[in-house]
């Protein structure tokens, strides 16, 4: 049990009695394995008004969902990091029990202090999110801005909480309807927009929900809602011009969401904007967080980047390519050969092919299509004699490619073997590899 410090923990008493005029009826339900962090926001929400007795705990997702589904608490502040599901899971069913959000709030609180995690506040309609690690009074400020804003209720608020339940429970045309007849509201211009471009987007009206966005943009250009949902649309179009603008605008403001990172590198990469790729990867590539697919998304695109940079800017390509293959664990073969590739094919840097071949081939000696890749990047460094007892021995263990035929009947030139061996070889070459015929007729 917790005690409170009435010289530290004051709160108007203003905002206590209009907490509890607002909420005076809501349960609470803290959701969190972390026993600091619970007793912390426990004390806070008392702090606020909240009865000690409408507070429940929740440790995981399977013991949150129950009481959930039996309690229907109306306020849920939950850890980011869940056993059992993610705090994404737990915000749908929130949203899903509860579509009228004037009264239910949801918060994550996190000692994580990623700043892409403040996005989830954005991304997901919730009520905030709270990084890094708090005290006691941090906390309780954070909240006491929170419920300020949330007890100031007037009729258009009222109003737009409505829309906005109509479109949780996928009401979409409703919630036009509804729109279009409350004339007589007033709503501010921006907004108005928003509930506008969200109606829109929900009946898939991409073109008049892209105008709205655009208004909103110019009211407030550096509004998260309207650049990203502007960015998607014109993603899915495929139209990465329009999107690289409001890539650019987004960028300077804040940094992507790990879900929405994949798109953003795409549209960059397609711009040529190699450099501000470079710079949104350097963010994540030691946030041990994210997901494999994200950081090989992330590593692809330093591959890419990192190749398009070796001739004018050899030094951050360099950096962008070892960081290619670390983000990816140096695992992914793939990641590993367009990097290998990228070298060769941009700046014929075969000392530097080879250290990275040497670096991590402890990892891929029973992956062929690696083996492959390592006798085309130190076949530079051997004699003929050499690269035709290599370049044997892996056709013998059924690693096959156009490079080590190719070099194979070259070597067989050199080393001055009989013809007929050598138009075997060239037979052989062909069946396998019948568009490169001519290539290796050429030797002959």
């Amino acid at each position: 049990m917790f005690e409170l410090n009435k010289e530290t923990e004051i709160v108007s008493q203003e905002l206590v009695q209009r907490v509890k005029k607002n909420f005076g009826e809501s349960q609470v339900l803290i959701v969190s394995n972390n026993k600091a962090m619970r007793n912390n926001i426990k004390r806070v929400f008392v702090t606020l008004g909240f009865p000690i007795s409408s507070i429940g705990i929740a440790e995981d997702y399977k013991t949150a969902k129950e009481a959930l589904e039996e309690h229907s608490p109306n306020i849920i502040i939950s850890n980011y990091a869940l056993e059992g599901a993610s705090v994404v899971d737990l915000r749908n069913l929130h949203f899903e029990l509860q579509a009228n959000r004037l009264k239910s709030l949801f918060f994550i609180v996190t000692e994580l202090d990623s700043p892409a995690l403040k996005n989830l506040e954005y991304d997901y309609d919730l009520d905030g999110v709270l990084t890094g690690v708090q005290n006691f009074q941090t906390t309780l400020d954070y909240f006491t801005e929170k419920f300020e804003k949330r007890v100031s209720v007037t009729k258009s608020t009222l109003f737009i909480f409505k829309i906005m339940e109509l479109l949780n429970q996928g009401h979409a045309e409703k919630a036009k309807s509804f729109l279009d007849a409350a004339n007589e509201i007033e709503i501010h211009d921006l907004q108005k927009e928003i509930i506008t471009a969200k109606i829109n987007i929900a009946l898939n009206n991409y073109d008049e929900a892209q105008l709205s966005l655009q208004k909103i943009i110019e009211l407030d250009n550096t509004n998260y809602y309207a650049l990203t949902e502007i960015i998607n649309i014109f993603y899915n179009q495929r139209n990465f011009e329009q999107a690289f603008k409001y890539v650019i605008q987004f960028t300077k403001n804040y940094i992507p969401s790990t879900n929405k990172l994949p798109n953003i590198l795409k549209i960059l990469l397609f711009n040529k904007a190699n450099i501000e790729v470079v710079k949104i990867c350097e963010i994540f590539k030691n946030d041990d967080d994210i997901d494999q697919q994200t950081k090989l998304n992330i590593a692809a695109a330093l591959a890419l980047a990192g190749k398009a940079l070796i001739k004018d800017k050899p030094n951050l390509a360099n950096d962008a390519l070892n960081d290619s293959i670390a983000i990816s664990g140096g695992q992914n073969f793939n990641i590993l050969q367009m990097v290998i590739n990228s070298i060769i094919d941009e700046s014929e840097n075969y000392d530097l092919a080879q250290k990275f071949i040497e670096k991590y081939r402890h990892n891929y000696t029973d992956i062929k299509p690696f083996l492959a890749l390592e006798f085309d990047v130190f076949k530079r460094s051997r004699n003929a004699g050499e690269i035709f007892k290599e370049g044997i021995e892996l056709i013998k263990n059924d690693i096959k490619s156009f490079n080590i035929y190719d070099s194979l009947i070259s070597a067989s030139v050199l080393m001055g073997r009989r013809p007929e061996a050598i138009e075997d070889l060239v037979f052989e070459a062909c069946r396998e590899f019948p568009d490169f015929c001519d290539q290796f007729k050429s030797h002959l």
